[in-house]
């Protein structure tokens, strides 16, 4: 067998999803799989550094694709690496050496990556590709406000993505979400409404979930059940044209054999004398929200619960930046401060008692400071449903911590959260209050976050662990 792995970052870069997928390749080979990965010879946060085209890593063959030292962090600049990968990867489609038994991974970096496997089913019609999206577009740039929804470059895309979808075998998401983006996006939409069908509407406030999806082999019927109000024709025809839809979530890079115990040193730094201490660890981009974070630290000013932000991105600065406004116009007079509002003091950051800040954590420190929490902050801004989950949500868990999430409840986090009774969501107003109230009371008992601690790391093991997820891969890869 030969396993081939299109995206755009791997080995040695230490970006989360090339870790994941140097994961597989590695876990691949040891198997006695032949493995190539066709990354690009560029770093992804030094875009001028050049790797090797070709070495061989742990057993896996790396043949790299070159690009221009064009800048990820521009509009332009992505789009750039985005056709010199896409124009690299079609060229290694017609002259790669073929194998009777070949599995292609195409991933979702660069943006629009799927759309390679139009060419690569074109030029090697007996490959089994498979599609793990990790970013959907053009639903980020939407929800990110670079193109408009109904825009006629949207509607071209969406058109060739039909396409794309329709040449793989297997289609992997990262949560319940994102697959209702997927199957609207994909021609499964179209054939079921072509039937008089229509897919089930994901409702506001879902029901806890159900258990991960099994992974089907290769020989077994690639469809999901469609009910009997399909009928027998719209079923088989849909068997044949739709590919294999299931969720294979990503894993923590730090996964201890116990429960993470609190380091009091980090501790301290993070979250003071508090007695219950939340931490949102990471990059805090545009894709992620902090206002309700915000208002629940106002909510629980007097108790002794400290919030910290730790880590990068435009959002986190832009936080920052509004608590000291918020401290100017205080000390003015122009805002008056009432019970339960937050204070400020002087600091530092200028930030209220209650909210702390940390700067980004080393690889080597991050899972100190992942077990100096109590509770662990997670967001998305309700536009980006189902064009993203973060991962946050894995690596608190494996370390046995809950997580706090604000966002819609649509979202697979929202849902697993429920489900697995593994932390709460802030959602509304209403929801702020009642998680004030009950985050008081969890912080007065230590029972109970003891308890809550090893549910999140039984989850973990159980659900989402690497091992858990290595076995799923090898049974989508058949071997």
């Amino acid at each position: 067998m030969q396993l081939i792995l299109l995206y755009h970052f791997f080995y040695p870069d230490n970006v989360i999803s090339a870790r994941l997928f140097s994961d597989i390749a590695e876990m691949m080979a040891a198997d006695g799989v032949e493995v190539l990965a066709m990354p690009s010879v560029r770093s992804c946060h030094d875009g001028e550094a050049a790797y090797a085209r070709r070495e061989v890593w742990n057993g896996v063959k790396i043949h790299r694709v070159w690009r221009p030292d064009w800048r990820q962090g521009s509009n332009r600049g992505r789009v750039g690496n985005t056709i010199a990968m896409l124009a690299g990867w079609t060229w290694r489609a017609i002259w790669t050496r073929r194998s009777k038994n070949e599995t292609v991974v195409i991933g979702t970096d660069p943006p629009l990556g799927v759309l390679v496997a139009i060419p690569w089913r074109l030029f090697r019609p007996r490959a089994r590709i498979v599609h793990w999206c990790h970013d959907l577009y053009p639903h980020a740039a939407v929800a990110e406000g670079i193109v408009q929804p109904n825009s006629m470059l949207v509607r071209v895309l969406n058109t060739v993505l039909r396409v794309a979808y329709a040449r793989c075998d297997v289609i992997a998401d990262l949560g319940a979400c994102m697959r209702d983006e997927l199957l609207k996006a994909s021609s499964e939409q179209r054939q079921l409404e072509a039937s008089g069908q229509r897919l089930e509407k994901q409702e506001e406030d879902p029901s806890p979930p159900a258990p991960l999806p099994r992974v089907l082999g290769r020989g077994e019927a690639k469809v999901q059940p469609l009910g009997d109000a399909c009928g027998e024709k719209a079923a088989l025809q849909a068997k044949r044209l739709r590919p294999t839809h299931l969720t294979l979530t990503p894993w923590a890079l730090v996964e201890p054999e116990r429960v993470l115990e609190s380091d009091a040193v980090v501790r301290r730094e993070l979250f003071g004398e508090a007695a219950l201490g939340l931490l949102y660890s990471g990059n805090l981009g545009r894709a992620h929200i902090y206002q309700p974070f915000v208002e629940l630290a106002r909510r629980v000013a007097g108790d002794p619960i400290a919030f910290c932000f730790a880590g990068r991105g435009p959002m986190l600065e832009k936080l920052a930046a509004s608590l000291i406004e918020h401290e100017k116009r205080v000390a003015s007079g122009e805002l008056r401060v009432n019970k339960g509002d937050v204070a400020t003091r002087g600091s530092q950051l200028a930030s209220p008692p209650n909210i702390r800040f940390a700067g980004f954590a080393s690889e080597e420190e991050l899972g100190k400071r992942l077990g100096a929490a109590d509770v662990h902050m997670v967001s998305l801004a309700p536009s980006w449903t189902g064009a993203v989950v973060p991962s946050k949500f894995f690596g608190a868990l494996a370390v046995g911590r809950p997580v706090l999430f604000a966002g819609s409840r649509r979202s697979a986090i929202a849902r697993w959260i429920d489900g697995f009774g593994v932390g709460w969501v802030l959602h509304d107003d209403a929801s702020v209050e009642r998680v004030a109230e009950q985050l008081s009371e969890f912080a007065a008992d230590p029972s109970r976050v003891k308890a809550m601690r090893e549910r999140c790391f039984e989850v973990y093991g159980r659900e989402f662990s690497k091992a858990v997820q290595m076995q799923k891969w090898k049974s989508v890869l058949d071997v």
